[in-house]
């Protein structure tokens, strides 16, 4: 039966509500538990892209990172390193920094990876990190 009306267009689907900060650290934390490191990637990214200046935020630069820098991309892994330290301190700077010294050895940046072990031990000389970075520091002649 024809009623004479047009057709009416597909009603939106309402706007999935935007995820917290929160839940989208947690959502890229359990992917990175489930070994699906890309979709964690995502996830990390999503949280970045939709509250940058969060405290999550934050520290989704830290695990983008060490994502980064176990897949060879050792250049983005050092963006993200930096971008993390140039926030001022923080309870990750010193995995942050760690990650650094391990981008800047990969690069070849000797000087570089030189200066950053010495100031990661005059920041955290006491860190688990610190006996194993002398020893690097001394192998580069630095210590």
């Amino acid at each position: 039966e024809v009623t004479g009306r047009a057709p009416q267009p597909p009603r939106p689907r309402a706007e999935e509500p935007a995820m917290s900060a929160e839940a989208l650290l947690l959502r890229a934390q359990s992917r990175l538990a489930q070994g699906k490191s890309a979709e964690a990637s995502a996830a990390y990214r999503d949280l970045l892209a939709q509250h940058p200046s969060s405290p999550e935020a934050r520290a989704a630069l830290v695990s983008l990172g060490q994502l980064a820098l176990h897949q060879g991309k050792t250049a983005a892994a050092l963006g993200h390193f930096e971008r993390y330290l140039a926030g001022g301190g923080g309870s990750l700077a010193a995995e942050a920094r760690v990650g650094r010294i391990q981008c800047l050895r990969r690069l070849g940046r000797t000087a570089d990876e030189r200066a950053a072990i010495a100031d990661f031990l005059a920041r955290h000389g006491a860190s688990v990190h610190a006996p194993r970075l002398r020893a690097r520091l001394s192998e580069l002649g630095g210590g």
